[in-house]
């Protein structure tokens, strides 16, 4: 296998299959600000990998003032947890992961998710200790001691 020195990585999406977490966070939190929308709509906008904001835009046609308060009603939900319990590794990450970081490569994911919530989902299932850096929406990104 050729050694590459560093491998980038995506969260969502990429390495892990988050799109339910998301799916069920959008809609008990549309549901929560009394907006209805079937979780068809919400998946298709989800699948097109648009961000938070345009997501609710597309399957809700609320205005960018009402969709600032759902979008931080969101965010609590998700980070609190609740995303942590739909989202799983995709199938031969983990081994993959493994043996990049068994061949020397410098593994770095990246996420629009918050810093707290991406530690939490790579903490979960077990790449903490692959990692040398996670760069997540908000300061300070978090970067393990080398070696």
């Amino acid at each position: 296998m050729k050694k590459y020195s560093v491998l980038l990585s995506d969260y969502d999406g990429t390495i892990m299959d988050t799109r339910n977490g998301i799916v069920e966070g959008l809609m008990q939190t549309i549901r929560k600000h009394g907006k209805i929308c079937s979780r068809e709509i919400i998946e298709a906008a989800v699948n097109t990998g648009a961000n938070i904001d345009d997501v609710i835009k597309i399957s809700t046609s609320l205005p960018a003032s009402v969709r600032v308060g759902i979008i931080d009603s969101y965010r609590k939900l998700y980070n609190s947890g609740f995303g942590l319990k739909y989202s799983y590794p995709y199938p031969h990450t983990i081994d993959f992961l493994k043996k990049m970081h068994s061949l020397g490569s410098i593994l770095v994911v990246v996420s629009n998710k918050g810093q707290k919530a991406l530690d939490e989902g790579i903490k979960k299932v077990g790449f903490m200790a692959l990692y040398l850096t996670r760069l997540g929406r908000g300061l300070p990104y978090t970067k393990n001691q080398a070696g």
